[in-house]
């Protein structure tokens, strides 16, 4: 490889410890970044199964999966957490969209015997609408499925007139309630947010506003986890990440075909940074370096020592 003199000026020195020839810098970063994100969301989770809460923790693919939920199974599994993963795409995903089929019939049968919190978690790249807290469309499947729930219960609980209305035209949602009413649901389910840090009102897709509802030790909730965080809201973040850009990792089949070639200096030359361009890849290049910053990310943001 051949490189003119002005090139030499963008690049890196890395120590040879430092090079991990399958990520660019950018992308060193964020699967630095991301254990930061996923540390803050154990805690949470961990602040609530002290408290004795029975949890179902769901990744939604491929965010809230990927890099965030499968890379904490064993920390969460070993908090008594039981984990799942679903897959709503925010694609076509909107107020008024009624996924019957989103739990199994076993699933729906456990949340009825044992009514555990349900943890839904997501992420996306554009997790703020101007300054308030944004989550992605994706999780209208699971907000509409519990409005049905509730509503199988002659319990309306909370909910938003405009987008009710308009729910409860649709012809999936008026077949879902009555198939749910015929499994002699228990307990509704309370609505709640979890985000890292201060936060007053939430958006649902682009358009659904609602105040923020944390999470109460009441009775059984759905908690909507989005743990994104932009570096520039937030003064605890790690320095050494600040150039973190919020939910990068989102839709990384995108991100592992627009990679382009970096190069740094070491100790022993000239180095390549990064290999592999598939979606599989790229997820498998991330993770790794995820899996070996993780542990440290949970020890440095342990809010007994915070």
């Amino acid at each position: 490889m051949c490189f003119v003199y002005p090139q030499y000026f963008n690049f890196l020195y890395l120590s040879s410890a430092e090079v991990d020839p399958h990520l660019t810098m950018r992308e060193r970063i964020e699967a630095e970044a991301a254990p930061y994100e996923a540390a803050q969301f154990y805690h949470f989770i961990k602040g609530r199964a002290d408290q004795g809460r029975k949890m179902v923790v769901i990744g939604n693919q491929r965010y809230g999966d990927f890099f965030v939920v499968d890379p904490l199974r064993r920390e969460l599994e070993d908090l008594g957490v039981k984990i799942s993963f679903n897959r709503v795409p925010s694609t076509g995903t909107s107020q008024k969209t009624v996924k019957s089929d989103l739990f199994s019939d076993a699933a729906i049968q456990n949340i009825i015997k044992d009514s555990p919190d349900i943890v839904v978690v997501d992420g996306t790249a554009r997790s703020y609408k101007e300054y308030i807290r944004r989550f992605p469309s994706a999780m209208y499947g699971y907000l509409n499925w519990f409005l049905a729930y509730n509503a199988a219960q002659g319990k309306e609980g909370q909910k938003h007139t405009g987008q009710y209305n308009e729910l409860q035209k649709s012809s999936a949602y008026q077949s879902l309630v009555p198939e749910l009413q015929t499994m002699s649901p228990q307990q509704p389910y309370r609505i709640s947010h979890w985000v890292p840090g201060y936060c007053d009102r939430v958006v649902f897709g682009d358009d659904l506003e609602m105040p923020y509802a944390e999470p109460s030790n009441a009775g059984p909730e759905v908690i909507f986890v989005n743990p994104v965080i932009d570096p520039n809201k937030n003064s605890k973040f790690p320095r050494q990440l600040s150039m973190h850009q919020p939910g990068f990792l989102d839709d990384p089949d995108y991100k592992a075909m627009q990679r382009g070639e970096e190069y740094a200096f070491t100790d022993k030359g000239i180095a390549k940074l990064y290999e592999g361009k598939t979606e599989e890849e790229f997820v498998k290049n991330i993770r790794r370096h995820m899996e070996n910053v993780l542990p440290s990310m949970i020890r440095a943001t342990d809010p007994q020592f915070n």
